[in-house]
């Protein structure tokens, strides 16, 4: 998955991980208080995998408020 620009992105989330890009995402108030939104586009490979039945798998690097990374998966007992 790889992010796409969002429309009114008003925060860039930065990266301290080499090789995972920057996240620009908009802060908005919903129902459950502040929000962060951000959007993301499968690869062709991965839309396959998705049309196939796979999942998305979000992937949370470091232990703070991390840069994120979401990735499409064959099946959901696929740890990595």
């Amino acid at each position: 998955m790889k992010p796409t620009s969002i429309p009114y992105a008003n925060r860039t989330l930065r990266s301290q991980v080499e090789g995972i890009e920057d996240l620009q995402a908009r802060l908005i108030t919903g129902v459950f208080g502040p929000q962060l939104q951000s959007d993301w586009s499968p690869s062709a490979e991965e839309l396959k995998c998705l049309n196939a039945g796979g999942v998305i798998r979000l992937h949370i690097i470091g232990e703070a408020h991390p840069a994120v990374m979401l990735t499409a998966v064959n099946t959901i007992s696929e740890m990595n």
